[in-house]
């Protein structure tokens, strides 16, 4: 039995948007998040951990992902 004092929270890839773009990424087939360091394809209805990161571009700050 492996014990953490951690505790690790699952939430919907939208807590992370804007409303804005919580429409735009409902477009989207995969949204491009970090978790835990490594890159994922993401579908936009999917839960993902609580310390995750949507990439985005770096001068519009648009997030990225597969139309």
């Amino acid at each position: 039995m492996i014990e953490s004092s951690q505790t690790v929270k699952i939430i919907p890839l939208s807590a992370l948007l804007t409303f804005a773009e919580q429409h735009l990424v409902s477009k989207f087939k995969y949204v491009i998040t970090i978790i835990g360091g490594k890159r994922y394809l993401v579908l936009p209805y999917e839960g993902v951990l609580e310390d995750s990161v949507i990439v985005r571009d770096r001068k519009s700050g648009s997030v990225i992902g597969i139309p």
